[in-house]
């Protein structure tokens, strides 16, 4: 089975995804932010960073997966309406 990160694994939709991957037996690991570690799903390995870093950190995870078994994820984050929507 492929090993898994997600980024935005403490969201909701990710931590849905997340949920369902291990439940399928898959290694899924999660970028979480600093003081967000205890939003990750249960048996999601943690790994420390945020947006900024995300880009390198799947580089590092990609670069040591000589078996080319890893998968990356990234979990969309809608546009926030603008405030003539929000009026409405």
């Amino acid at each position: 089975m492929p090993n898994l990160f997600i980024a935005g694994v403490t969201g909701h939709r990710g931590s849905r995804l997340a949920e369902e991957l291990i439940w399928g037996r898959h290694t899924v690991s999660g970028l979480v932010r600093e003081g967000s570690e205890n939003r990750l799903p249960q048996g999601c390995r943690p790994v420390p960073g945020n947006a900024w870093t995300a880009p390198r950190l799947v580089e590092r995870l990609l670069a040591g997966d000589t078996t080319r078994n890893s998968r990356v994820f990234g979990i969309p984050v809608p546009p926030k309406p603008s405030s003539s929507a929000r009026s409405i």
